[in-house]
């Protein structure tokens, strides 16, 4: 049995017991100090055993349960001074459905959060209640039948939380390191999003590029202060857009996106002086044809190589490796070398080395047969590139 004190009034404190029997049934049961009953509730979380018990911040009125049934409960009481006349009750307010079985302990207020500890399979778990995902999770805490005993009071000045548990006979001490999200509730695109990439313009603001089946690359910024704000956007993409990469040259900044119906864009993304709010500029673009000189194919990776804004690797639907060299004053983007793949399997992905030589690069790409492809880009002597299979 435990207890909790509560006061509801400047004169009255009441009691909250909690009687857990040998088999699963649970009862609540709220008294006066003097000992007089004021109501009590059996079965509060049906044929499951209740686990643990929180009084709501600044409303000593309400209190939520959670039980091995996996549910939430709010409860409220009713309180009336006439506890003689059998006025006082317990009200459900809310429950919830958590996504694992079997909840064990409130963790009030850590770094401001709400989260709940608990047993997911063979996993120890935190729930975090605010984003309604589990932040951390370590395999194989609280036994075969988990008896257990768990103290989570002790938090580590590095944002840790130091857990204590007992099992048959033993005693361990755990220190857990949560993973916190923070979801963004604005949505800048009205369809799937299909292309990210990232840039910091200083150490106070981050963006974000996205691309989306609904044409667009919008521009979002987010701040150390954990703000989310839509920038800017463009449309000038007649299919979806697959893909988008972002190079920083000192404080310019360059994009290249691509995606279907051919379409490779390069765009400068303008930053005015003290303004967060980017501006995208056309510079040019271009449309990759296939073998038949036939622009149905879908560019679906695009990564700017060596380093430097003149050349950038295409991955293409057509089971082509394409390099492409841009030319800034002639405002052209023309393809100096591709390899294309001689069976039904395709290429599925690229990825580069981060290694850079002066003038050689590696680059790797699986296929959808299983291989895994080693690539050697080189720039010649005359300035032209060449892909090499390793």
């Amino acid at each position: 049995m435990s207890a909790i004190f509560l006061r509801t009034s400047a004169k009255i404190f009441l009691s909250i017991f909690l009687i857990i029997s040998n088999g699963v049934s649970y009862i609540f049961s709220i008294e006066q100090p003097n000992g007089k009953l004021i109501c009590s509730l059996g079965n509060a979380h049906g044929t499951d055993t209740v686990t643990a018990i929180e009084i709501c911040k600044n409303n000593n009125s309400k209190f939520r349960t959670i039980g091995r049934d996996g549910n939430v409960k709010k409860w409220r009481l009713n309180f009336n001074e006439e506890v003689d006349k059998g006025k006082s009750s317990l009200e459900l307010i809310s429950f919830s459905k958590l996504n694992f079985e079997w909840p064990c302990e409130f963790i009030q207020n850590f770094r401001g959060r709400s989260l709940i500890a608990g047993f997911q399979n063979n996993y120890f778990v935190l729930f975090d209640e605010t984003t309604n995902s589990i932040v951390c999770r370590k395999y194989l805490v609280g036994g075969g039948k988990r008896l257990w005993q768990l103290w989570m009071k002790n938090f580590l000045d590095n944002d840790q939380i130091c857990l204590f548990y007992a099992q048959k006979g033993s005693f361990d001490c755990d220190v857990l390191n949560p993973l916190f999200l923070n979801f963004v509730k604005q949505i800048p695109h009205s369809e799937n999003i299909t292309a990210l990439d990232f840039l910091t313009k200083d150490e106070n603001n981050f963006f974000i590029l996205s691309g989306s089946l609904d044409r667009k690359i919008v521009c979002s910024n987010f701040n150390k202060n954990q703000e989310f704000k839509i920038n800017s956007s463009v449309q000038m993409h007649r299919s979806s857009v697959e893909t988008i990469c972002v190079l920083q040259e000192n404080s310019n900044f360059l994009v290249l996106s691509g995606g279907g119906r051919s379409q490779v864009f390069c765009w400068e993304l303008i930053f005015e002086e003290q303004n967060l709010q980017p501006q995208f500029n056309l510079l040019f673009s271009t449309e990759l044809k296939n073998e038949n000189n036939i622009d149905d194919i879908r560019v679906l990776c695009v990564r700017w190589i060596f380093g430097r804004r003149q050349f950038a690797v295409a991955l293409c639907s057509d089971a082509t490796i394409r390099i492409l060299q841009l030319n800034y004053l002639t405002k052209s983007i023309v393809e100096s070398s591709r390899f294309q793949f001689c069976s039904m399997a395709m290429f599925s992905s690229i990825n580069l080395a981060g290694l850079i030589e002066e003038s050689s690069q590696f680059l790797f790409s699986t296929t959808t047969s299983g291989y895994l492809f080693i690539f050697k880009l080189l720039i010649l002597p005359n300035g032209t590139t060449k892909i090499v299979r390793k």
